[in-house]
C-alpha cells in the first residue's frame, strides 16, 4: 500500500512538473510579441540593456503569478500585455498600477478575447479621458448590465468601443451608451457585483 501510495504522489509530482514546464515554454513562446511592443522590454534610448532584462524577468514573474490568482493562462496574460503595450502602455505601468491584471480581470468577467481585453482597457483612457479607475468603474457597470439583461457584456462593451471609435459622438457619456446598448433606461444603476470582485484584490 505504501509503494502504491509512493507511486501515486511521484506520478502526480512529474504531472505537476509537466504542466509547469508546459505553460513556461508557452510564456517563452509568446514573450516574443509582448516585448516588441511593450515599452521597456528592450533595450533603447531611455532603456538600458541591465534595466530591459531585469524588466523581462519582473514581468516573466508577474505574469505566472497572475495566472495563479486569475483563471487566465500565461499565454493569455501575455497576449493582453502585447495588446496593451500596442497602445503605449509600458512594462512598468502594466506591472506597478495593476492595469495588465484588472486586463485579465475583466477579460474574464465580461468573457472577452485577450488582446480585445487590453485593446479596450487602453482605448478607452484615451477615447473618454478617462483615468484607470475610471475605466474600470465603466466595466463594472458594464458586467452588472450584462449580467442582468438579455445582452452580454462582451456585446454591450464593443457598442462601447465602437462609440469610443467615433469619438464619443455628441458627447454621450459612456455609461449612457453602455445602457443603450442593453435597451434599458439611459440611467445607470449602481452594480451590486463588480468586474474585480470576479478576481482576488488587487495588490
Amino acid at each position: 500500500a505504501e509503494v502504491a501510495a509512493l507511486a501515486a504522489l511521484a506520478t502526480a509530482t512529474v504531472a505537476g512538473l509537466a504542466k509547469c514546464t508546459s505553460e513556461a515554454a508557452k510564456l517563452e513562446n509568446n514573450m516574443s510579441a509582448m516585448v516588441r511592443y511593450v515599452d521597456g522590454l528592450t533595450e533603447s534610448a531611455t532603456t538600458s540593456t541591465e534595466q530591459a532584462q531585469s524588466n523581462l524577468k519582473a514581468m516573466r514573474t508577474y505574469i505566472q503569478d497572475l495566472s495563479t490568482q486569475i483563471p487566465r493562462t500565461t499565454e493569455q496574460i501575455s497576449k493582453m500585455s502585447a495588446a496593451l503595450g500596442q497602445s503605449g502602455i509600458g512594462a512598468d505601468r502594466q506591472m506597478s498600477t495593476g492595469i495588465l491584471r484588472d486586463t485579465a480581470v475583466a477579460a474574464t468577467a465580461m468573457d472577452l478575447e485577450d488582446d480585445t481585453a487590453g485593446n479596450y482597457m487602453a482605448k478607452w483612457e484615451a477615447a473618454f479621458n478617462f483615468n484607470h479607475d475610471q475605466v474600470m468603474t465603466l466595466m463594472d457597470q458594464i458586467n452588472y448590465l450584462g449580467a442582468n439583461n438579455a445582452t452580454t457584456a462582451a456585446e454591450i462593451a464593443q457598442s462601447v468601443n465602437q462609440a469610443a471609435s467615433m469619438g464619443q459622438i455628441a458627447g454621450v457619456d459612456p455609461s449612457a451608451t453602455a445602457a443603450i446598448a442593453t435597451g434599458a433606461s439611459t440611467q445607470i444603476i449602481a452594480p451590486c457585483a463588480t468586474v474585480r470582485s470576479r478576481g482576488s484584490s488587487r495588490k
